[in-house]
């Protein structure tokens, strides 16, 4: 079994600093760990595959699963024929001296490690590789474009190690790989975030305060596990506002009097560097906006062109909102949200777009519509939501045929929102399945307000039950849900059905309703329903 992943260009030296990690090491590099290294290749020699061409290998790293023992030193050698980059083995399979010959590198895992671990490390390497470099682009082109190529060229000229991070600490690029690295950096490299410890410690001295002041820099003194630091803060050169930091890290040799004006002339372009993919970010919001809200004069043929979609013939709308809770309506409308919906869309269609509108968040999920498969997505999302928020929210779905009919799937779905009310029971809702629901509800606020349903009947069962205390009402409303049936109603108020009969006849004399009448019995509901949603002031 083969599995290849994405191509991409580095150096092993680089992949170790990457995935550090006391499970994995070099055992054997006859030419050093700055041998360049593309992609990534995992195979599987336990159901009988196949050596690969050399074309499939040539400079990736193999991950050798499925045998052991001799058999796994003859399969590296094999595939040392091949020109691979690196080889990676279990360390209990195979005896490091037995490798003295293998004119590849070779790194050994930990019998204790499980391979899905290596995988995941080396695979998010790959993509941090080709976010610097992306197919077709040189490493010139991605030096002068992107934040890795800014910290790469400012670790040169300040003899430091660089990592940019943002407003959470959270690693945005940092410079290439030294074994002058302290804990603090490899840690937060690889975990792409600093340890908790440690941000509430910069918290507690107040570093990032200062941080949030243009062109000042804070330094940081040595301590154990940790060398001296310069940073500075990244602000929005139009809003000021804080963007980042950028941290240099010292080596061997001190900061330099160049090193704080360098750094802070980088902040000004990291700052442009950030509000631009921030902007690309809020463009594509607001395309997804336009193309939510209605407007007959738009292109809809440009809309599928720049989703870059193969014109799709259906569209599912999804919108979430929040439930009795002013904080986390206003949340749906936060970076943080929309990140948080686009990674569980993109779990289930890879085209999926998101964007709030109001103080509702919605998804857009083109291709063929699986509402079953939609509903459960929905419901896994409010949970996740309702955990990171400890707030209470719900969706509704739609579906549309064509990109001119998104807009009218979210109204849809609006419409939904704004007439069924929540229950704990169904978080999920669709004006397929709640139509019943959504047509009762507009007809009943169409009756509330147009008066249209201004009967003196009911208003004189009203007053009966006010002035003499009894329960007309009640009773009306237990037999219509029952369909009629006594013994159940009596069941329900707990009472004889003979009472129950006497109630009905009672009620037909005060009210001059006929409740053999099919007519007389749907007015009653409908009083009834609008009476209970609208209170006494409407009848």
């Amino acid at each position: 079994m083969k599995t290849r992943y994405p191509r991409w260009s580095s150096t092993l030296a680089e992949l170790l600093d990457a995935v550090r990690d006391p499970f994995v090491s070099a055992v054997h590099a006859p030419e050093g760990l700055d041998v360049p290294i593309g992609g990534c290749v995992v195979l599987d020699l336990s159901d009988g595959t196949d050596l690969p061409d050399d074309h499939e290998l040539d400079g990736a790293v193999v991950l050798l699963l499925g045998t052991g023992g001799p058999a796994a030193v003859e399969a590296v050698a094999d595939l040392a024929r091949h020109r691979p980059g690196a080889l990676v083995v279990k360390l209990g399979d195979v005896d490091p001296w037995s490798l003295r010959d293998v004119p590849v590198p070779v790194l050994g895992v930990t019998d204790r490690a499980p391979w899905w671990r290596l995988v995941a490390a080396v695979e998010r390497f790959g993509q941090e590789s080709e976010e610097r470099f992306p197919q077709g682009a040189g490493p010139a082109l991605g030096e002068h474009n992107d934040l890795f190529g800014l910290a790469k060229a400012l670790g040169m000229m300040t003899g430091t190690l660089i990592s940019i991070e943002d407003v959470q600490g959270r690693v945005l690029a940092f410079s290439p790989y030294s074994d002058q690295a302290d804990d603090i950096r490899r840690r937060t490299i690889l975990g792409r975030e600093p340890p908790a410890g440690h941000m509430a410690e910069l918290q507690a001295m107040r570093v990032y305060d200062r941080l949030r002041r243009p062109r000042t820099t804070v330094t940081l003194n040595e301590k154990i596990g940790f060398r001296r630091r310069l940073g500075v803060g990244m602000h929005d050169p139009r809003s000021g506002e804080y963007l980042g930091t950028i941290w240099a890290q010292e080596t061997g040799r001190p900061f330099s009097r160049q090193t704080e004006e360098h750094l802070v002339a980088a902040s000004v372009f990291a700052a442009r560097l950030v509000g631009q993919s921030r902007l690309i970010h809020s463009m594509g919001t607001e395309f997804v906006q336009r193309m939510l809200a209605p407007n007959p004069q738009r292109d809809d043929a440009g809309f599928v062109r720049q989703l870059s979609l193969d014109a799709p013939e259906e569209f599912a709308v999804v919108a979430f909102e929040a439930v009795g809770d002013a904080g986390a309506r206003q949340w749906l409308s936060s970076t943080e949200a929309v990140t948080m919906l686009t990674v569980h869309a993109h779990s289930v269609r890879d085209e999926s777009m998101v964007a709030p509108v109001g103080l509702r968040l919605y998804a857009v999920l083109p291709g063929r519509v699986e509402v079953d498969r939609y509903l459960n997505w929905a419901r896994r999302t409010l949970t996740a939501f309702e955990r990171h928020r400890g707030s209470t929210f719900r969706a509704a779905i739609a579906s549309s045929l064509s990109v001119p009919t998104v807009a009218a799937a979210r109204a849809e779905v609006d419409r939904v929102c704004e007439t069924v009310a929540y229950t704990p029971d169904r978080p999920v809702i669709s004006l397929d399945g709640q139509l019943t629901a959504v047509l009762l509800s507009e007809a009943l606020t169409t009756l509330g307000v147009t008066d249209l349903l201004s009967d003196e009947r009911f208003r004189r069962l009203v007053e009966y039950d006010r002035s003499h205390h009894s329960c007309l009402i009640e009773t009306i409303a237990a037999y219509l849900g029952t369909f009629g049936d006594v013994g159940a109603t009596a069941r329900t108020l707990l009472v004889h059905p003979n009472t129950i009969r006497y109630r009905l006849t009672r009620l037909e004399q005060v009210g001059g309703y006929r409740l053999d009448d099919p007519d007389d019995r749907v007015v009653l509901d409908l009083q009834l329903r609008l009476w209970n949603r609208e209170g006494p002031g409407t009848i």
